[in-house]
């Protein structure tokens, strides 16, 4: 029996299967209850599908309903797992209930608890399923994950508060018998695909290893990636937490002659230059003990270009063949919309559209004929122009 924040005696804990059905997860014992929490973390669902139901409450995939004053409040249908608080604050607290919506989640899962949760309780609980389910807590304001002390209270395992601009994809392994956590491989459900962790032995005692980048592009400036990756640890944490990287899921290409290394910065103020341990289609390399930031480099890379180009665009393949589809990639250090137009050697426009405020765009194009031909990339139809040249054979 694995064992949860235990602060007020946890009602019942319940898993969702990945694939809701027509049947509601019912939520007993909370009759009587002057107040109460239920933390749910559950799957998207095809159409819309019942999580739980309890008395006249009733929460789908999409909205939560309350047939005793036929209340309906709307909810975004989740595209990933999602975790959602639901709070009844009971008579003695004033107005009834409220839902709040804190990041996306890996697995099915309900706790319950028939009491009223002090800030810090809630707090501890929802940083519980967020490392064990690779969510993302709400950095609107910088929250900080913790985990239980063993002698009673709480202590920080990601201080958010440290270094805020570090708060984007956080995930984290830990092994915590106090808490019941044992993770030892995780990715961040908001980019599955981009890095994972994972310890290749548990650790014997209490570890904790937690990871967030800074939400630049991954994109190169010189001979590095722009975005940056912070890790804190507490505990146990082995010599080695191995990195895993694919690099399809990266902005950035290499040409020619180049190679991924990773920088790695320790506690220490060192930097070390790590190549990748040979692994077939991800990049692995190996965290030493004391790592405190990291970021992909490039060996063979030239530096002797502009570093500080706010908008970086690649196009793929260059030259293209007649009416085959050339892939334009842009990294922009905002999110920013761009007004894209395309034009022959006589200045003859082909084509105009624009693309939406994000920061990293991808688009295709195909050309009807060989030639040299202009993209001209602008924030706004008469602002600074960069332009591209495309070669069509």
């Amino acid at each position: 029996m694995r064992c949860y924040p235990h602060f007020p005696a946890l009602l019942v804990l319940l898993f969702v299967a990945h694939h809701l059905g027509a049947q509601p997860v019912p939520v007993p014992g909370l009759a009587g209850a002057g107040g109460y929490y239920i933390f749910t973390v559950h799957p998207p669902a095809r159409g819309e599908a019942v999580v739980w139901q309890y008395g006249d409450l009733t929460l789908t995939t999409h909205r939560l309903v309350d047939r005793s004053d036929s209340t309906v409040l709307h909810l975004a249908p989740p595209t990933h797992l999602t975790l959602r608080t639901f709070v009844q604050s009971g008579a003695d607290a004033g107005a009834g209930w409220r839902m709040e919506e804190q990041g996306l989640g890996e697995t099915g899962e309900v706790l319950v608890y028939p009491t009223l949760l002090s800030p810090g309780q809630r707090q501890l609980t929802e940083s519980y399923l967020a490392l064990r389910h690779g969510i993302t807590l709400n950095q609107g304001l910088p929250t900080n994950y913790l985990a239980p002390a063993a002698e009673g209270g709480s202590y920080p395992v990601w201080t958010a508060t440290a270094a805020p601009e570090f708060r984007h994809r956080i995930v984290g392994l830990a092994v915590d018998t106090t808490a019941g956590l044992l993770r030892t491989a995780g990715y961040s459900v908001l980019a599955p695909e981009l890095l994972q962790l994972r310890w290749r032995e548990a650790p014997a005692a209490t570890a904790y290893f937690v990871v967030a980048d800074d939400g630049a592009p991954t994109a190169r400036r010189a001979d590095r990636l722009q975005r940056r990756w912070r890790v804190e640890t507490h505990g146990a944490v082995p010599d080695t937490t191995w990195l895993s990287i694919q690099p399809r899921s990266l902005f950035e290409r290499l040409a020619t002659g180049e190679g991924w290394a990773l920088a790695v910065e320790l506690a220490d103020g060192q930097t070390v230059l790590l190549p990748p341990t040979p692994s077939e289609g991800e990049l692995l390399f190996p965290l030493p003990a004391g790592t405190a930031y990291f970021q992909l480099a490039i060996t063979g890379a030239r530096t002797d270009g502009p570093t500080e180009d706010p908008a970086l665009a690649h196009l793929s393949p260059n030259p293209v063949a007649v009416g085959q589809a050339t892939q334009l990639r842009i990294a922009l250090a905002v999110p920013q919309a761009l007004h894209l137009s395309a034009y022959d050697l006589n200045g003859r426009q082909l084509e105009e559209r624009w693309l939406p405020p994000t920061t990293h765009h991808l688009t295709e194009l195909t050309f009807p004929a060989p030639g040299t031909y202009t993209l001209h990339l602008r924030p706004r139809p008469h602002g600074p122009t960069q332009a591209l040249f495309v070669v069509v054979q």
